[in-house]
């Protein structure tokens, strides 16, 4: 196991840069800690592994108050086989170090490969103790974090100022964060609390517990917000899928705009909430759309554009 560490050299919440491949990120804010720290770890016996974690780069900038982590590909002989939905070829000599879900046939070198019903050939593939890529960071509440990856998760649990997550197939679970801003193409993104959101999602899934300021698209995922409040202000809840559902819960006062071309589209008026300070566009091309009563004409009005 080969690992690298740093710490702030001040106290007090501080901006995380991370750019991982692949791999996972765990970030922590804890309530009471002062100095934040991040280490990168290469478990396992994988040498490129290792590798990409000794040539890392590792820095605190002070201009910006930012611990800044970038970790190169591993060796170019290596490659992650990551979630997909279709066929994935595989050059002849490739190392393959990690593989995902595939849903499709796993072409290597032109040997087919049925990764449930067993059958390997055509190159050869590492085990489980091959290793992986792992950032761990504790940081003081009210920090940011800034996690660019292709197929590396990010977990960031805890209070945050601001969270930013740009990803190919890693997932998101966040826990409460002032700003959120996800891009992902097959990533899920959840938040248990993010005040103002702007969700990208193409086939992912979309969750944001409570928020008061939110504007998710998706084209074949799900968007599902469970507490909306704009909170006194200007925030609207602006949510749009093309063919997944969409499900929004206001809590209170605000306005919801949301729409799918094929999916469902309900809007809930939760019981505390005052429907007559609520405003409501719900439209679904062919999928069925439900909103509280009071808005029950206009909603079918918008339904078919």
């Amino acid at each position: 196991m080969t690992f690298r560490s740093l710490s702030a050299p001040k106290s007090g919440p501080v901006y995380l840069s991370v750019d991982l491949p692949i791999g996972s990120v765990e970030v922590i804010s804890e309530p009471g800690r002062t100095v934040a720290e991040v280490t990168v770890t290469a478990t396992g016996t994988s040498p490129a592994l290792a590798e990409a974690v000794q040539d890392a780069t590792l820095v605190w900038d002070s201009e910006r108050d930012t611990l800044f982590l970038r970790v190169l590909d591993a060796a170019s002989g290596s490659q992650t086989v990551i979630q997909t939905n279709g066929s994935v070829h595989v050059g002849r000599g490739t190392v393959v170090t990690q593989i995902g879900r595939v849903n499709g046939t796993l072409d290597f070198g032109g040997d087919d490969i049925t990764i449930n019903g067993v059958s390997v050939g055509g190159t050869t593939v590492i085990g489980g103790d091959a290793g992986d890529l792992r950032v761990t960071a504790r940081v003081p509440e009210l920090s940011s974090v800034v996690v660019k990856t292709r197929a590396a998760d990010l977990d960031a649990s805890g209070l945050y100022e601001g969270i930013k997550f740009e990803s190919t197939s890693g997932h998101l679970r966040a826990g409460r964060t002032r700003h959120l801003i996800a891009e992902t193409v097959s990533g899920s993104v959840r938040a248990d609390v993010a005040e103002h959101a702007n969700v990208r999602s193409t086939s992912g899934r979309v969750r944001v517990g409570r928020t008061a300021d939110i504007r998710a698209k998706s084209v074949s995922g799900d968007i599902d917000v469970h507490a909306f409040h704009s909170a006194g202000t200007t925030g609207v809840a602006s949510l749009t899928a093309t063919s997944g559902d969409v499900t929004v819960t206001a809590t209170g006062p605000g306005t919801v705009e949301a729409e799918s071309v094929s999916g469902d589209v309900e809007v809930i008026a939760g019981p505390d909430c005052d429907v007559d300070a609520l405003r409501v566009d719900a439209r679904s091309r062919v999928g069925r759309v439900r909103t509280p009563a009071v808005f029950a004409a206009t909603s079918r009005a918008f339904g078919g554009f």
